[in-house]
């Protein structure tokens, strides 16, 4: 199990709850925020209840990066406009559970979380194989502001929503909870959405017309094997050489 982590083999796009796309974009943009209070005043002086770290499956595998990569290129060259929209490769992974936490006690209590997952996961009594192999495949949007890719119905798709459960009960065990908990998990894998970029609508760009994807549609992106379960900071700076997420913790699911 590895601590303070900035992997260099992660890459940008996330599953997440459908409901935790618009409090993500508005963690993101709020400003960095002190790791040891975990605490940033909202307007009138009150605290904000926004997410400010997540539960992360990275998703490193080079060929899904590369089609990534080709359905960004496809859709620039049919409007470039959309640029700001694009979420960067280099931080894929797949969001199971949004978090608040302020302060060290809380980081602590996450940690152990982490740990807690990590060990019902790998020591369940029908001790599961890692990895396991989730592929991906065609294209698909929430109300037009969101272009995402779509995990195939499979075995390993199964498996993923059976350790989004997990970890949601493992963090409740601890005392943390997502402010998402009304949200039904919605696997994704993100290429744009249209919130990250609020100039668009200023250029009267307010959705992803399906004629700029529509030649992929159907492409097949490949498969990931997901072997690793992070916790991640929304706030704090991310690696600069990789510009992943800040990892404040990681563990190996290879390792019992």
């Amino acid at each position: 199990m590895a601590d303070h982590l900035n992997p260099s083999d992660n890459g940008a796009s996330h599953f997440s709850r459908t409901g935790s796309e618009a409090s993500v974009d508005a963690s993101l943009s709020s400003g960095a925020t002190n790791r040891n209070t975990g605490k940033r005043a909202a307007a009138g002086g009150k605290p904000s209840h926004q997410p400010n770290y997540f539960i992360a499956v990275p998703v490193s595998n080079p060929g899904i990066h590369e089609a990534a990569s080709t359905v960004h290129q496809g859709i620039l060259e049919k409007n470039a406009a959309l640029q700001p929209a694009m979420v960067s490769i280099t931080k894929s992974h797949i969001t199971l559970m949004v978090l608040r936490l302020d302060g060290d006690e809380d980081i602590a209590k996450a940690r152990l979380a982490l740990d807690a997952c990590h060990a019902k996961l790998t020591c369940a009594p029908d001790k599961p194989t890692w990895p396991v192999a989730v592929p991906f495949r065609g294209l698909s949007h929430f109300n037009h502001s969101v272009l995402y890719i779509d995990p195939v119905e499979s075995d390993g798709l199964t498996r993923l929503h059976h350790m989004a459960g997990i970890v949601e009960s493992c963090f409740a065990d601890h005392g943390l909870h997502t402010p998402d908990a009304r949200n039904k998990f919605t696997p994704h894998l993100t290429l744009m959405k249209l919130s990250k970029a609020p100039e668009l609508r200023r250029k009267n760009i307010k959705r992803i017309h399906t004629e700029v994807y529509e030649a992929f549609r159907e492409h097949d992106f490949g498969v990931e094997h997901i072997s690793r379960l992070q916790l991640c900071s929304m706030t704090l700076p991310q690696d600069a050489k990789t510009g992943y997420y800040f990892c404040e913790k990681e563990v190996d699911l290879l390792l019992s």
